[in-house]
Order: structure tokens, then C-alpha cells, then sequence
């Protein structure tokens, strides 16, 4: 779906990807206390598309458009888990789920399908 060198159509995936997965969210309100975005500073890029607070946990979210993974894309998750000592990041994209181990803690891969279900499991 996602597997495409035009950088403007890959942006539009992207964005309405990123949309569903809010709206996937938001319908889960019983679970969810706040939802909120982060950035690590005015002139950092680095960025977490989603900070999901649950009565349990904080748990940044980022969203991809991407059928592969790469280090590039878990530099947010990585960077908000270093400065808030969080043990858990969740990446929902278009890819198979996996389980990566990092210094910082653990990054899970959803597929986009699976991410309300698994959401309300962190």
C-alpha cells in the first residue's frame, strides 16, 4: 500500500494512516485518559506522532506509513523513552508486528489493523 518512490502520494498515505489510527483511538476513550503529541524541542525534528495516557501507563505511539522499518523511524519513539525513562514504545504502520529490544526498553510494531485491539493491552 505504502510501497511507493512518490514522496507526495507516500506523505498523503501517511497522513490519513496516521488519521485512522487517532480516530481508532479516540473511540477507545474507556481505556484512554489523554492523547497528546510530543516533540523534543522548537528546533529538533524529533517527534512522536502520539502520547497515549491510560490509567496504567504512558505510552508514546508513532505512526508510519512504511512496509519496512528502519532505525530512522524509531528515532522519536527512542528519543521520548530515553528522557522519560518509559520502558515501551509502540510504532502502528503497515508492516508485520515484531518486537524490537533497545537499550531504552521495548518497541512493538503493530500493523495498522491490530492497533486499537492492542492499544487497550499496553
Amino acid at each position: 500500500m505504502c510501497d511507493t518512490h512518490d514522496r507526495v502520494f507516500r506523505t498523503a498515505l501517511g497522513g490519513l494512516v496516521e488519521n485512522a489510527v487517532y480516530i481508532e483511538m479516540q473511540q477507545g476513550k474507556n481505556f484512554l485518559t489523554e492523547t497528546t503529541g510530543w516533540r523534543k524541542s522548537t528546533r529538533d525534528p524529533v517527534e512522536v506522532d502520539f502520547i497515549v495516557k491510560t490509567h496504567e501507563a504512558t505510552i508514546p505511539v508513532e505512526v508510519k506509513c512504511a512496509e519496512k522499518v528502519s532505525e530512522k523511524h524509531l528515532l522519536g519513539l527512542r528519543n521520548y523513552m530515553q528522557i522519560t525513562g518509559g520502558k515501551k514504545g509502540v510504532l502502528v504502520g503497515t508492516s508485520k508486528y515484531q518486537e524490537r529490544i533497545v537499550p531504552e526498553g521495548v518497541l512493538v510494531v503493530l500493523p495498522v489493523y491490530l492497533a486499537e485491539l492492542s492499544l487497550m493491552r499496553v
